[in-house]
């Protein structure tokens, strides 16, 4: 009896320790501005050959001062293809699956349709392709929507 108290002595403490540290939740911070930087998107994401317009956010996530380690950046956007019909001759290979945009996505992107209609392309069966890179087609739309984690440049 009194090991079973001592236990559960230990494991309220424990939780009370934990609830008075507060949550270790990352925090996600909001949308930088939209930039239509066309240079810089293209060096930090592999997008199509030919891209006449883009506009793009980035935003970091995990910056909590409370919770060492760290910090990941997010880069989401939406670039239109100069050549009519691009996106269809891309979306010509492959396998293709309707998808919805993502519902966190930056405000502003100058998108004309609706976040549906869109495609992303089925990863291989071995799991080769999987990641946190996310990539959308729009034939309507011409354009490519990439939502990428830690981009490169």
């Amino acid at each position: 009896m009194r090991m079973g108290l001592k236990v559960g002595c230990l494991v309220v403490l424990g939780l009370t320790a934990v609830a008075a540290c507060g949550s270790t939740r990352a925090a996600v911070a909001e949308w930088e501005p939209v930039s239509a930087d066309i240079q810089r998107a293209v060096e930090c994401v592999r997008l199509p050959d030919g891209i006449a317009r883009v506009m793009w956010s980035g935003k970091s996530i995990g910056a909590n001062s409370r919770v060492p380690g760290p910090t990941d950046h997010q880069m989401d956007g939406i670039a239109w293809l100069a050549e009519p019909g691009a996106v269809t001759a891309i979306m010509k290979s492959g396998t293709w699956d309707p998808a919805k945009l993502p519902a966190d996505r930056p405000e502003g992107l100058g998108m004309s349709g609706s976040p549906d209609g869109w495609f992303h392309a089925r990863p291989p069966e071995d799991g080769s392709a999987l990641g946190g890179d996310m990539f959308y087609f729009s034939a309507s739309e011409n354009a490519v929507y990439f939502s990428v984690l830690n981009p490169v440049c």
